[in-house]
């Protein structure tokens, strides 16, 4: 399982990626996924929040730890979800907005709560 608590499992053999940030940087604990738990969300894959690689979203998969973030990676290709590659969580692919909206609440919160460990390029 992935996850505090293997609150995960995968259905059929993934590729995981873990990254390093989490709760402790700002991001919302409750944004991680889990599919044991009694209590499941209701909204797709399409409407929560994802990292991307490039273009392509990965999943958040388990619950969200304090220094770091799993994502399912199986349908990225190995030659771009890789070691020290870029993930985005904000930016062209997912805005402030987007990513308020899958949290309950407003994009200056999600500004604000961010920590200092991000790369931050501006526009």
């Amino acid at each position: 399982g992935v996850g505090y608590g293997a609150s995960y499992v995968t259905a059929k053999n993934s590729r995981i990626a873990v990254l390093g940030f989490g709760y402790g940087d700002g991001l919302f604990r409750h944004i991680g996924r889990s599919n044991i738990l009694v209590q499941k969300s209701a909204e797709s894959d399409t409407t929560r929040i994802g990292v991307f690689f490039g273009d392509v979203k990965a999943p958040i998969v388990g619950r969200l730890s304090m220094d770091q973030l799993t994502v399912d990676v199986s349908h990225i290709p190995e030659s771009v979800a890789i070691e020290g590659a870029w993930a985005e969580i904000l930016g062209k692919n997912q805005t402030i907005d987007d990513f308020a909206k899958a949290a309950g609440t407003i994009g200056y919160e999600v500004l604000t709560s961010l920590g200092y460990r991000y790369h931050r390029h501006y526009t």
